[in-house]
């Protein structure tokens, strides 16, 4: 996996051994997301529909998805605090192994909020494009639930 800051953006690569079609259900259905990505997953299935996702019952996150464009590419908004969101594009790019995912988020703002926001996507994000390897090369779930109910 490699990763850069370009700005104010997070930007992250993976490549895994599936092809960009299956890649793009991993992260556009709600079965596949709730094996690799988040406990509790309602998902819409068209740009404008909002989404709500649950890793436990106080760490939940909303947004919208903003462009659907399979098998190359999955855009949501993630709502942040009052009315501010980053943006999360999904590439996903044949490859002679399978398929490059590449990470791109962007629209973080500056202070300390902003920076605590920004270092903990980074960090979160090389776990979760993990997971998504091992789900999508190995069929391993995620195995990090607690016996929480969402």
């Amino acid at each position: 996996m490699t990763s850069s800051s370009i700005g104010r953006a997070i930007e992250k690569e993976i490549v895994v051994a599936a092809p960009p079609e299956r890649v793009y259900r991993a992260f556009a259905e709600q079965a596949d997301l709730e094996r690799w990505f988040v406990k509790q997953a309602d998902i819409g299935s068209v740009p404008g529909e909002r989404y709500n996702l649950t890793w436990l019952p106080h760490q939940r996150s909303t947004g919208r998805i903003v462009e659907m464009s399979p098998p190359h590419r999955f855009v949501f908004a993630w709502d942040v605090d009052g009315d501010a969101s980053t943006t999360c594009a999904f590439d996903f790019i044949p490859h002679d192994q399978g398929t490059l995912v590449r990470l791109t988020q962007t629209g973080f703002g500056d202070g300390d909020d902003w920076d605590r926001l920004y270092e903990d996507n980074s960090g979160g994000w090389d776990i979760e494009l993990g997971n998504l390897k091992r789900w999508l090369d190995e069929g391993q779930r995620k195995t990090e639930w607690f016996e929480e109910d969402c």
